[in-house]
This record gives C-alpha cells, sequence and structure tokens, in this order.
C-alpha cells in the first residue's frame, strides 16, 4: 500500500476565506457576573469571552432590526 500523497498536494489548491476583522475588548463586570458567565459558557462547551461575544453580537443584531424599524 503506498501512503504517499505528495502527488495529490502537488494538485491542491489552497483556499483561504477572509474573516472579519475583529477588535480585542475590555470590559469591567462584577466578579459574580464573571463566575455566572464562566459556568454557562462552561456547560455550553465554549470560552467565556465567546459567550459574551455571541450575546453581544445577538443583542447588536436584534437592536439593529428595531432600529431599522423605527427609521421606516
Amino acid at each position: 500500500m503506498n501512503n504517499d500523497i505528495t502527488d495529490l498536494l502537488d494538485q491542491a489548491e489552497v483556499v483561504r476565506e477572509r474573516r472579519p476583522a475583529k477588535m480585542v475588548t475590555a470590559v469591567r463586570i462584577d466578579l459574580d457576573t464573571q463566575s455566572a458567565l464562566e459556568s454557562a459558557a462552561a456547560a455550553r462547551g465554549i470560552g467565556a469571552s465567546t459567550l459574551m461575544r455571541q450575546i453581544i453580537e445577538q443583542w447588536v443584531q436584534a437592536n439593529s432590526a428595531l432600529a431599522n424599524r423605527d427609521a421606516e
């Protein structure tokens, strides 16, 4: 059995998707809130900062929809 994949790699095309630019932002929260976020994130199998980002993104999307409706 030949496990050499050199020919396959020579024919492969590298495709890189552009990811949106990100910015690091500091947020001050009390220790109880941080603890609750960490527990909720751990239950979901993600990091606390990922959970915070998801919550903020959902809030922005929901409020953008409201702002667009008000502008009409």
